[in-house]
């Protein structure tokens, strides 16, 4: 998902319930063929990592620079839980895709306020918590979050020989 789904730059304390309506329906397509879905939330206001693809445009990860920001995305995870607390097709949530805080320590201070927010409104729910640097990096992760899943992702090398 795309935090533009729920929030407006020029509003950003008001959630855009047409976000809702958009994810309800690949909810509601997916659990009709029963598959469960997982709702991970790909881009922040001020971009998670430095990839054109988190939606930064600045090629820098600014979120991490502005407690606003990421007080602003905890809000809307809580919404985002209201939402769904409910809805058995809805496997989980996975907080932030692929982040990169440079400084290794706002990821899991930023995991540990919006696990704590999510679970106010919804205790139930598994939350998929990525790696720092892309997923990659765990090494600053110094406590264990409860009811949560850590994915790493693995960019290996692949090799391919011509005949």
């Amino acid at each position: 998902m795309n935090h533009r789904y729920f929030m407006d730059d020029l509003n950003p304390s008001v959630i855009k319930p047409e976000g809702f309506k958009l994810v309800d329906r690949i909810v509601d397509i997916c659990a009709a063929e029963g598959i469960y879905t997982i709702l991970d939330m790909h881009s922040f206001p001020g971009g998670q990592n430095q990839g054109w693809h988190s939606d930064s445009g600045l090629h820098r990860a600014t979120f991490w620079e502005f407690k606003d920001l990421q007080d602003r995305a905890t809000n809307m995870w809580v919404e985002i839980a209201k939402h769904y607390v409910r809805n058995t097709w809805v496997a989980g949530y996975n907080p932030m895709n692929e982040p990169a805080d440079s400084e290794h320590h706002h990821l899991q201070r930023w995991y540990g306020e919006v696990e704590k927010a999510i679970r106010g409104v919804d205790p139930h729910h598994i939350l998929w918590l990525d790696g720092n640097t892309y997923s990659m990096d765990f090494s600053g992760f110094k406590e264990v979050l409860p009811n949560c899943v850590y994915a790493i992702v693995s960019h290996g090398t692949c090799s391919h020989r011509s005949a």
